[in-house]
């Protein structure tokens, strides 16, 4: 009953099942407004008192239920428990109306860095913000000195500590370890770096200044550093600079 709401001489249970149907924005809604779309929808659960849950779906680790940010017929995308740190290996399980799927196997570590791209898919275009708000592309190039803001996720722990399925707000946690960029092979200034006020915890926001001496391109490499043990996202992601 716990879900149920009261007054002097009623109660009740509202819930709405949304099904959001992009056509002709499609491609723009799914890769580059994709990961802004959740933070919109809770803002406005927030603002009519209600709350987002995920559906029939769970993915669980060692049978630990995982916040779940966005479920569809070929993916399912959920970030990893904080309880899960310090683990070496897990065996994660899908679970859709109450039948779970065969294990799978994963390893594990404190962090693994990642960025996020354009196409959602991990190679290319990174999803990136130029200085003015808009985003970074080839026919849109950042100047050498501006800021960039780059999303992405696998920065471990924070502090303070991470709340699973919790909506981060402003302070937002830092990163436990210290992260480092490159771009064009060059050390570029981190100016700030937090998890991402109304998002899930493990969406990280790396603020970072393009050095002079950074090559210019519609597709100069860039990577995240954790420092000291090395871990870097992943390559073949780049930005584009004048």
């Amino acid at each position: 009953m716990d879900d149920y709401e009261s007054l002097s001489h009623t109660k009740w249970e509202c819930k709405y099942h949304v099904v959001f149907i992009p056509k002709c924005r499609r491609k723009v809604l799914y890769a580059e407004l994709r990961p802004y779309l959740g933070e919109v929808f809770r803002k406005l659960a927030i603002q009519k008192e209600s709350r987002i849950e995920e559906g029939h779906v769970r993915v669980l680790f060692d049978g630990i239920p995982a916040p779940v940010v966005s479920a569809g017929a070929q993916s399912v995308i959920a970030v990893v428990p904080y309880s899960m740190g310090g683990v070496s290996e897990t065996r994660v399980r899908l679970e859709y109306q109450g039948r779970q799927s065969d294990a799978i196997h994963l390893n594990m570590d404190y962090t693994d860095l990642g960025l996020f791209t354009a196409d959602g898919f991990g190679d290319g275009q990174a999803l990136a913000f130029n200085a003015d708000g808009s985003f970074n592309a080839p026919s849109n190039p950042a100047a050498k000195g501006s800021l960039i803001t780059l999303s992405g996720t696998g920065e471990g722990q924070t502090a303070p500590p991470g709340v699973d399925g919790q909506v981060v707000r402003d302070p937002a946690p830092v990163p436990v370890a210290p992260i480092t960029a490159k771009i064009g092979g060059v050390d570029a200034e981190v100016v700030s770096v937090s998890e991402t006020p109304g998002l899930w915890p493990g969406m990280l926001r790396v603020v970072v200044r393009i050095p002079d001496g950074a090559p210019s391109g519609g597709a100069v490499p860039v990577n995240l550093y954790i420092n000291p043990t090395g871990d870097y996202s992943q390559d073949g992601v780049t930005v584009a600079i004048q």
